[in-house]
């Protein structure tokens, strides 16, 4: 699997951020490289709704589907990727389309969500910047790894109780 690393940063990186630059049907998204625990080919893990490695367990999601869920990923394409993430938290084994590259981006190279984002996606992804003339929306990794029907909550400690309330069946996930 080749995958080129691009650099768009000076020499003296400061507040670098690696990010991983995927496709998922006609967007391209990064997922910041710090929630990156593994890559596999999607057609290595199509029959199965989790992925063990290492001890830890990865949930199954589509990335396609989780933005628009009238679409999906070509499970069998042979430039299909699983990906797994993790925050220290949550973990999700997400299946993408194909992997474009992973890049060093520097803060002042990433920029704000423009004013007419203004449902949803303002949840969704983090900023943008661009890689080749190309726009590349950045994933909220909170949003990415949450467990859908949980709310986000305050901090990480009410992000904690959540996720022990959420596995008491409680809906929301947040205490109050």
């Amino acid at each position: 699997m080749d995958h080129r690393v691009f650099q768009v940063s000076s020499r003296e990186s400061t507040g670098a951020i690696q990010q991983l630059i995927v496709e998922c049907g006609p967007t391209r998204v990064a997922i910041p490289g710090r929630a990156i625990r593994g890559l596999l080919k999607t057609v290595e893990t199509a029959f199965r709704d989790t992925i063990t490695l290492l001890g830890e367990t990865y949930e199954k999601e589509d990335l396609v589907s989780r933005l628009d869920p009238a679409k999906a990923v070509v499970q069998f394409s042979s430039q299909g990727r699983t990906i797994l993430c993790s925050n220290g938290m949550w973990r999700k084994a997400y299946l993408v389309d194909r992997i474009l590259g992973l890049v060093t981006i520097e803060p002042p190279h990433v920029f704000p969500l423009p004013p007419h984002f203004r449902g949803a996606e303002r949840e969704w992804f983090d900023g943008l910047f661009f890689f080749h003339d190309v726009l590349v929306l950045i994933i909220n990794l909170d949003w990415a790894l949450r467990p859908i029907g949980v709310v986000r909550c305050g901090s990480d400690l009410e992000a904690s109780q959540a996720l022990e309330t959420f596995g008491s069946g409680s809906e929301s996930g947040c205490a109050g």
